[in-house]
């Protein structure tokens, strides 16, 4: 069995000039937002915009900075605190996917077998990866979930 036949296809998305009035009001009857993928006009995915990617807005200047040293393993990161920032409402129109999305994307082709699929998850310790076809066009995401739910199904449960 492949990514294909078990991914989920109707994957909520957004575009790089989505504002940022308009990203949060498309996933504001969502619990929760582990990433939103970002296409262009072709549909190519181009990169995602997660939770760190929102609280980073919250502290627009130094945020590069603030990205390159908490990379390191001996420097220690600073908390945003999101209620003592001043963050102007025209950031809300001003903003765009564009401006704060992270271009390292992870994804799976549709092609790949889903015991390579899981592998891949797990290795990376992430619970969903985006589906793309051969010409790097969004088509789906899959779950550790998704994978799991088909295997019992492939073993009669």
């Amino acid at each position: 069995m492949i990514v294909k036949d078990v991914m989920l296809t109707d994957v909520q998305y957004v575009t790089r000039s989505t504002t940022l009035s308009g990203l949060l009001k498309t996933y504001e009857r969502f619990h929760s937002l582990p990433m939103v993928p970002v296409v262009d006009d072709r549909m190519i995915l181009v990169g995602r915009v997660a939770i760190e990617d929102l609280i980073g807005l919250f502290s627009p200047q130094g945020r590069d900075l603030q990205r390159i040293l908490s990379s390191l393993p001996f420097v220690q990161r600073e908390d945003e605190d999101i209620f003592d920032s001043d963050v102007p409402p025209e950031m809300g129109f001003l903003a765009i996917v564009d401006d704060f999305m992270n271009r390292n994307v992870v994804s799976i082709a549709e092609d790949t077998t889903l015991k390579k699929a899981y592998r891949e998850l797990t290795k990376l310790s992430l619970e969903k990866m985006l589906v793309v076809n051969a010409r790097r066009q969004l088509v789906g995401m899959i779950g550790l979930f998704d994978i799991i739910r088909a295997v019992f199904r492939e073993k009669g449960i």
